[in-house]
């Protein structure tokens, strides 16, 4: 029966609380639980005493324990469920009386605290409760001593062990109770009442304040009128017979405790979003997306930004027909037997050539080295059978900038296939265009440029161990090109690097992301066509490859998606401007399998196209060249957790943790500090690749 009725009363409270929140103009708590626990008393109010009072004094000691949640700022609903004792003692001239009840009870009730009448930033909330409960209770007396001697109540006051009656009395002894409540009261069924049910309903009514400890704490100190639907609690009713006949008025009962709540709030203090930030987000549009339009819903897709029209799997990624690790639609060997290894275009590795490429590895005999010759205080290569001198490596410069550049400039350097970023030791930035190695063919793409309207401070220059030179001629020695600039063509490093290269072609870039922070080559691990611009508002892009086609450079990103770029996307230059990339004939960005308008401001706001689980933070405690010291090796065997790694240079460095979050790492630094490991301090990585705390945190947003 109790089950049932605490059953309903969850049903009842959650109709309550949907009901609420429909009528509210706010939008109903999440939900967050707050649970409370703690002591309190019972008194008894029923047909003992002349009076219906007891004394506080003589109150049992009961728990309640409790599990709330707020329905609005102002009220709030509480499972709750108490156990304890209820007693009472009469002792009159004309009738004596005791009994001891267990009771359990369990109910839900809701409170009022008065905050819409209240200041905010309150200590002490008062408030108002009532709900409804069901309750069992067992209720005995005590009758006899523990020798089984039955107690009478003589008129002097005493208590003896033969009633003042007996003939025999003069030889009665003397009796103290010994208040074990031995003896069941409706097993005696002293009024002819039978059995009873001994479990009802009651109505709590209750008054109190909450003191707010803290964010999360709070004590909460209150007074409870619980109105039963019993008179039999203590098994004496207006239908008892001779002077234990009671009042009319059903049993009652108090509670007055002491709770110590605690809010299961998980959102943290980090958690700054305002409470209407998701209002109006469709996130059912959301969960049918599909970016890449390969008709995997992004939410389930495991490799987004498939390139269109390629066949993908259940989980949203290319078809790989013969397993080995090559999608179908860059496999130029499609039936590779199984187990077999593969280079990047899926072609099966023969045994010669995995040879060569381990001889290549280790060359422990230089078979695959360059020989160099130094002639006469000169530096001279042998490349195959012919000595030449070593190259000297031209390029355009097209401008060295202090501070960031404007938008306008920024999209024509774009828009230049082969441009190039390079940080000079002054802290300033040069842009420079192509890569050659004869300074004919870099002179005769310079005067391109100047043919331009807005590059014609363009010039040759040279780099040489960090720094750069205005070259005014080609080397000693070096041949001259031929007027068609076939060879420059042969020897330049890049798809647009022929000095008669078109500016109007479209150029494909990978954006890789904007940030408000400059971030190392360590950050860009393989990425050796990484082209980094700074914008004059602060931001620092960040580019990869240039290409003709929208497909290469789709291709592109997914590589780039699968090494942790999982944001990243494409972008088109033509002509010193940003072009959408439905005009050059790709098919333009998806979202709910419907076109979207493409972006193309710049420079925009910041983009972060990192897979943030990728961002790792440790806590570093040591590092050794050999083993730690005997006393520090004494310190680190209590560290529970602790990793040995091997950096790049041979050291060995003793880590703890493995955390997605600067705050957790640090606090276990604190924790650290705090044992004595005063050197520990936070190192990061992104894909295993050592980076600055400063760049993960960048990369963490």
């Amino acid at each position: 029966m109790l089950r049932k009725l605490l059953t309903l009363l969850f049903i009842v409270s959650v109709s309550f609380y949907k009901i609420h929140a429909q009528g509210d103009s706010t939008e109903a708590p999440a939900f967050k639980p707050t649970i409370g626990f703690g002591p309190g008393l019972l008194s008894f109010y029923g047909d003992y005493y002349e009076k219906p009072f007891q004394n506080p004094l003589t109150s049992r000691v009961a728990w309640r324990f409790d599990v709330s949640q707020k329905l609005s700022s102002h009220l709030e609903a509480s499972f709750y469920t108490l156990y304890g004792q209820l007693g009472a003692n009469e002792r009159m001239s004309q009738r004596n009386l005791n009994m001891q009840s267990q009771i359990r009870a369990g109910g839900l009730i809701l409170t009022y605290n008065f905050d819409n009448f209240l200041k905010a930033n309150r200590k002490i909330s008062p408030y108002l409760s009532m709900g409804f409960e069901t309750f069992e209770f067992l209720s005995k007396t005590d009758l006899y001593d523990k020798n089984g001697n039955k107690y009478y109540y003589w008129n002097d006051g005493s208590i003896r062990d033969l009633d003042q009656s007996s003939p025999i009395s003069s030889t009665a002894n003397f009796s103290v109770r010994d208040y074990n409540y031995e003896s069941d009261i409706r097993e005696l069924d002293l009024d002819g009442f039978g059995k009873y049910p001994e479990r009802s309903l009651a109505i709590p009514v209750g008054v109190g304040a909450i003191l707010h400890i803290s964010k999360r704490i709070d004590l909460k100190v209150g007074t409870e009128l619980h109105f039963t639907f019993t008179d039999y609690i203590d098994g004496v009713t207006e239908n008892s017979t001779g002077d234990r006949a009671g009042n009319k008025q059903s049993d009652k009962f108090v509670m007055t405790s002491f709770s110590l709540r605690y809010n299961l709030d998980w959102s943290g203090k980090n958690d700054t979003l305002p409470a209407n930030h998701f209002d109006g987000v469709d996130f059912l549009a959301l969960m049918e997306a599909d970016t890449d339009g390969d008709g995997i819903n992004d939410v389930i897709d495991s490799c987004q930004g498939t390139p269109l029209n390629v066949a993908v799997d259940a989980k949203g990624c290319p078809l790989d027909d013969d397993k080995d690790g090559v999608a179908n639609y860059l496999d130029k060997e499609l039936n590779t037997k199984a187990g077999a290894y593969v280079n990047s275009d899926g072609i099966e590795l023969t045994d010669s050539m995995l040879l060569a490429q381990y001889q290549l590895f280790s060359d422990t005999g230089g078979m695959f080295a360059k020989t160099v010759y130094e002639m006469h205080g000169r530096r001279i290569a042998l490349d195959g059978d012919s000595p030449t001198k070593a190259r000297r490596e031209y390029a355009v410069l097209l401008g060295v900038y202090k501070t960031g550049i404007s938008p306008e400039l920024m999209t024509k350097f774009l828009s230049i296939g082969d441009i190039r970023t390079t940080n000079l030791p002054d802290s300033t930035t040069a842009y420079t265009a192509g890569k050659y190695f004869n300074y004919d063919e870099a002179a005769k793409r310079k005067d391109q440029f100047l043919k331009s309207d807005s590059l014609r401070e363009a010039k040759v220059v040279y780099f040489k161990d960090g720094k750069m030179f205005e070259a005014n001629g080609p080397e000693a020695g070096e041949e001259k090109i031929a007027s068609s600039g076939n060879n420059g063509n042969k020897n330049s490093s890049s798809i647009f690097g022929s000095p008669d290269y078109n500016s109007d072609e479209v150029v494909f870039r990978v954006q890789l992301g904007a940030y408000r922070r400059q971030l190392s080559k360590n950050v860009f691990p393989g990425i050796t066509d990484l082209v980094e611009i700074k914008t004059e508002d602060g931001l620092y892009k960040y580019m990869a490859g240039a290409y003709k086609t929208f497909s290469e450079a789709a291709n592109r990103k997914v590589d780039l998606s699968i090494q942790g770029y999982g944001n990243s996307f494409v972008t088109a230059y033509r002509g010193g401007k940003r072009v959408s990339l439905q005009s050059q004939g790709a098919e333009a960005p998806k979202v709910n399998n419907k076109p979207v308008k493409e972006d193309l401001s710049e420079p925009g706001l910041p983009v972060n196209s990192f897979e943030k689980k990728l961002v790792v933070f440790k806590v570093q405690v040591g590092i050794f060249k050999g083993e730690p010291p005997e006393d520090m090796k004494s310190n680190f065997s209590k560290l529970k957790g602790l990793v040995k790694e091997t950096t790049v240079t041979g050291l060995n460095r003793f880590v703890l943790g493995s955390y997605s979050s600067y705050n957790e790492a640090s606090n276990k630094k604190d924790e650290l500090v705090k044992a004595g490991i005063k050197d520990a301090f936070i190192i990061a990585f992104f894909n295993g690749q050592y980076i600055t705390v400063q760049e993960a945190i960048e990369l963490s947003k």
